[in-house]
C-alpha cells in the first residue's frame, strides 16, 4: 500500500542529504583557498545542513515505526 507521508518524508530526506553532501563538497574544495572567516561560514552552513539531514532521517524513521509502512 502506498503511503503519501512516507513518500514525502523520503523526498525530504533525499533533498536534505543532497544539500548536506554539496555543502561538504564545497567545504572540502575551499578549505585551502578561502580566508578563515569564509571557511567558518561554510563550515557553519555544512553543520546546519547536517542537522537538517539528521532531523529528516529521524522523522522518516519515526513515521515508519508509528505507521508501520
Amino acid at each position: 500500500m502506498f503511503c503519501e507521508e512516507k513518500a514525502r518524508l523520503v523526498a525530504e530526506y533525499n533533498r536534505a542529504a543532497l544539500v548536506y553532501s554539496r555543502a561538504i563538497s564545497v567545504l572540502n574544495q575551499k578549505k585551502a583557498t578561502y580566508p578563515e572567516s569564509e571557511y567558518e561560514r561554510l563550515r557553519g552552513a555544512a553543520d546546519d545542513a547536517r542537522i537538517k539531514c539528521k532531523e529528516a532521517h529521524l522523522a522518516f524513521e519515526r513515521h515508519m515505526a508509528e505507521h508501520g509502512c
